[in-house]
């Protein structure tokens, strides 16, 4: 069965459709049109670097980007405990052990994983770039782009935090051999 033909499947893309259209029917100055909107942006800004981020370097679409995003958070967990469970549901099914050949590897994957959630969040450019100006003031590319940005964002805490939680609670063993590798 292909996943568009089961029930979760329709309810991915149904919530995808509707974050689009979130982002496509945002407008530009929808802080200013609807003033209880800013003090929930700006509380979700306070806390959120990429929020932040996207209401700094997105121009004249500032408000509606950050609007976007500021929603996005708020419903995208669901998402992210939807890949969860999922993850739980395989691992129980499997004999899922990480294996290592050293410490050294194991922190480089980590610090990698940071750099790039970092770099995620920074979204490296301005808006005067060609880049920019198709990611933050187009409203399609907003509403195609920003579900699919806090979306993997997520998921990357998700696997750091995990694989710290793998480290701290002894689930990671470093064997200095590859083990069939």
């Amino acid at each position: 069965m292909r996943p568009w033909q089961t029930f979760e499947g329709w309810l991915w893309t149904v919530s995808y459709l509707a974050a689009v259209a979130l982002g496509w029917f945002t407008p530009v100055d929808v802080l200013d049109q609807w003033p209880q909107a800013k003090e929930f942006t700006d509380f979700m800004a306070s806390w959120n670097m990429q929020i932040r981020r996207v209401g700094e370097i997105s121009g004249a679409a500032n408000q509606a980007n950050r609007f976007v995003y500021s929603v996005l958070w708020c419903v995208m967990p669901v998402a992210w405990g939807v890949v969860i469970r999922d993850f739980y549901a395989k691992k129980k099914h499997s004999d899922f052990v990480l294996v290592e050949k050293s410490w050294l590897r194991l922190w480089v994957g980590n610090l990698m994983l940071a750099v790039f959630a970092f770099l995620s969040i920074s979204l490296v450019g301005d808006v005067d770039s060609r880049i920019g100006k198709a990611m933050f003031l187009v409203p399609i590319s907003r509403a195609l782009f920003a579900p699919l940005n806090v979306f993997i964002f997520g998921v990357l805490i998700i696997v750091l935090f995990y694989s710290l939680w793998a480290i701290a609670s002894s689930r990671v063993s470093i064997t200095g051999k590859s083990h069939g590798r």
